[in-house]
C-alpha cells in the first residue's frame, strides 16, 4: 500500500512537472509570436472569416504592407516548424481567438501567398466594380439634368477617346461592362441633345471677349459658337459689414470640335475681386466645368 502511495505521488509529481513545463513553452512561443500578432490576426480572418475573428484586422494592399505581411507570416512558420512544433496551449478552454489556436497558425502561414492572391483579386474585382457604377452614374447624372453631368471623362468617351479615360480610371485594365457603360453614356448624350433647354440667354460683351481670347490661346481645336450667361445681373458677395467681396456671373460657352458633329456646352464661371470705387478685376480660377452636347447646328 505504501508503495502505491509513493508511485502516485511520483506519477502526480511527474505530471504537475510536464504541465509546467507546456506552459512555459506555451509562453515562449506566445511571446515569440507576439511582433507577428498582427499580421497573423488578420491572416486568420481573411483565410477563412466564418472560422476566425478580429476585432481589428489589417487588409495589406500597399506594397510596404504585403512584404511585411508575408514576412511576419514566413516566420510564424518558421516558429512552428522549429523547436515550437506541437506546442499547445496548457489550458483546454480555448475561445475562437487566433492566438490560442497554434495548431492553425501554420496551416495560414502556409498558405500566405494565395491569401494575398485573394486580396488582389478582391481588390480588382472591386476597382472594376466602382469604376463600372461610376460612369454609369454619369448616364443617369445626363439623362435626369436635362443633358448636363457628362464631366470631362464622359466629354472624351462622346469624342472618341475612350482608351485616354480607360488607362486614367482603370490603368488600361479592361473591366466587364466597362465599354457597355460607355456606351450608355453616348446614348444618354445624345438622346437629350434634341430635347436640351436654353441655359444661358444674356449677353454681356466683356466676357464674350474675355473668353474668345483666352480660349483662342489655350483651345486651338475649339471654334466657339456662342458665348452666353445665365443672367444679366452679377451675383455680389459681400462681407460682414456689407461692403461688396467680389461679383460672379455663370456663363455658358458654346463651340465646335473637328470631326464632332454636335455642339458642345460648357459651363464657366466668371469671377471677379471688388477693388474699390465700384471698380472690379478679373479673378482667374481653377475650376471644375460641366459640359453636354446639343444637337447638330
Amino acid at each position: 500500500m505504501k508503495r502505491l502511495f509513493v508511485l502516485g505521488l511520483l506519477v502526480v509529481s511527474l505530471a504537475t512537472q510536464s504541465i509546467a513545463q507546456s506552459s512555459d513553452k506555451w509562453a515562449e512561443l506566445r511571446d515569440a509570436v507576439h511582433p507577428y500578432r498582427e499580421s497573423l490576426l488578420s491572416a486568420s480572418v481573411l483565410y477563412n472569416k466564418d472560422k476566425w475573428y478580429a476585432q481589428s484586422y489589417l487588409i495589406p494592399t500597399t506594397s510596404e504592407e504585403v512584404t511585411k505581411f508575408l514576412a511576419d507570416l514566413s516566420a510564424v512558420e518558421k516558429l512552428m516548424t522549429g523547436d515550437f512544433a506541437g506546442t499547445m496551449p496548457a489550458s483546454a478552454y480555448r475561445d475562437n481567438d487566433i492566438m490560442e489556436h497554434p495548431e492553425s497558425w501554420l496551416e495560414i502561414a502556409r498558405a500566405r501567398n494565395d491569401i494575398i492572391k485573394k486580396i488582389k483579386g478582391e481588390a480588382a474585382s472591386d476597382k472594376a466594380a466602382f469604376e463600372v457604377k461610376f460612369l454609369n452614374d454619369i448616364a443617369e447624372k445626363v439623362l435626369a439634368n436635362d443633358g448636363w453631368g457628362l464631366t470631362e471623362n464622359g466629354l472624351k468617351i462622346l469624342l472618341g477617346k475612350r482608351e485616354e479615360v480607360r488607362k486614367k480610371l482603370c490603368g488600361g485594365e479592361n473591366y466587364e461592362g466597362w465599354d457597355a457603360a460607355c456606351d450608355r453614356i453616348i446614348q444618354a448624350a445624345k438622346s437629350m441633345a434634341p430635347k436640351a433647354r436654353s441655359y444661358a440667354n444674356h449677353s454681356d460683351s466683356s466676357i464674350n471677349t474675355l473668353i474668345r481670347n483666352g480660349w483662342a490661346k489655350n483651345y486651338k481645336d475649339r471654334t466657339i459658337i456662342k458665348v452666353a450667361t445665365a443672367k444679366s445681373d452679377w451675383t455680389v458677395v459681400k462681407d460682414s459689414l456689407g461692403r461688396p467681396k467680389y461679383r460672379s456671373k455663370g456663363v455658358a460657352v458654346q463651340y465646335k470640335v473637328a470631326g464632332f458633329s454636335y455642339v458642345i456646352e460648357q459651363t464657366v464661371s466668371i469671377l471677379q475681386d471688388h477693388v474699390g470705387g465700384g471698380q472690379y478685376k478679373y479673378r482667374p480660377t481653377a475650376q471644375v466645368p460641366d459640359y453636354r452636347i446639343l444637337s447638330p447646328k
